[in-house]
């Protein structure tokens, strides 16, 4: 087997479609079944299941994509070192939305003065996004908010942060300081939209407390969240190290939760860990893109 018999694999995986693999290879679609085949006569396993028009992939090929992702991934990595001896190579790495708002931009403005020859290619989505990525080797490294719980996984966690409810300056909430939990959700809610840590911490929190979270508003812009949380549209609940600037400006406050929070502890705390494959090369490159994010954490 070859590594391109892998990438046809992944390429009919990922698109589900013979034919749409065939497209993205430029190859025909006969070639795509022949080297499909030639896979399954090899390990003696059926990778697809054909279904109508549609082909599935069996748990057998779920085994086989989880290693050939990862080959291709360190095979093109080889790839760029060898040829390119003379630079340190690209890095992929993928952020959340508040990590790369407020952190990513630092760190690699450190690991460029550190190392110029690296390239860093940032992907920048909600943490579930970001973990799949991951996982499928299309990112080297992840920076995510809240907890990841996979096997295939190393996590490491580099920062705490923790989540705030808001309001307008001019919001009646915004004379108080402190609101009932039963007052907040009252209210219309501009939220993050599911997949976002920020979201699901909330989400879980809420639910603990046996009550129902209906939100006005889903987003992926906190930025668009902020604003109409400004103009008195409603509020929300967003990271700290996001609002702290409009808090200080005083175009948002920031209110406690009566009723939330239990013996002390902030309930909405969270931490930021960095993940990357329990089989991943840890290039020279990476290595210190990961000490640099470590040592640039007040943890």
């Amino acid at each position: 087997m070859t590594i391109r018999h892998l990438r046809i694999f992944v390429s009919v995986c990922r698109h589900e479609s013979i034919t749409l693999a065939a497209n993205e290879l430029y190859m025909s679609q006969p070639a795509v079944s022949l080297a499909i085949k030639e896979l399954e006569e090899n390990y003696g396993i059926r990778l697809f299941d054909r279904l109508m028009r549609r082909i599935r992939i069996t748990e057998e090929g779920k085994r086989l994509l989880e290693y050939a992702t990862h080959i291709i991934s360190l095979f093109d990595e080889m790839e760029r070192a060898v040829k390119n001896h003379d630079a340190a190579g690209e890095l992929r790495i993928g952020s959340s939305l508040t990590i790369g708002a407020c952190l990513i931009p630092d760190y690699i403005r450190q690991l460029s003065e550190q190392a110029p020859a690296i390239t860093p290619r940032i992907v920048i989505d909600n943490s579930d996004n970001i973990v799949t990525g991951v996982l499928n080797g299309q990112l080297d490294i992840g920076l995510i908010e809240g907890t990841v719980d996979d096997p295939s996984l190393v996590v490491k966690n580099f920062m705490d942060d923790r989540i705030i409810a808001i309001c307008g300056s001019t919001h009646p909430f915004a004379q108080r300081g402190s609101v009932s939990l039963d007052e907040f959700l009252s209210q219309p809610l501009f939220l993050r939209e599911h997949g976002s840590g920020t979201r699901e911490i909330f989400q879980s929190a809420v639910t603990l407390l046996g009550k129902t979270l209906v939100p006005t508003c889903e987003s992926i812009s906190t930025t668009a969240i902020i604003r109409a949380v400004e103009a008195g549209s409603g509020v929300s609940v967003l990271p700290e190290r996001l609002v702290e600037g409009y808090i200080r400006s005083g175009t948002v406050k920031k209110l406690e939760l009566s009723g939330i929070s239990d013996a002390g502890q902030h309930p909405l705390s969270r931490s930021f860990h960095l993940i990357y494959h329990k089989n991943k090369y840890i290039s020279p490159a990476l290595s210190l893109f990961i000490e640099t994010v470590q040592q640039s954490s007040p943890n």
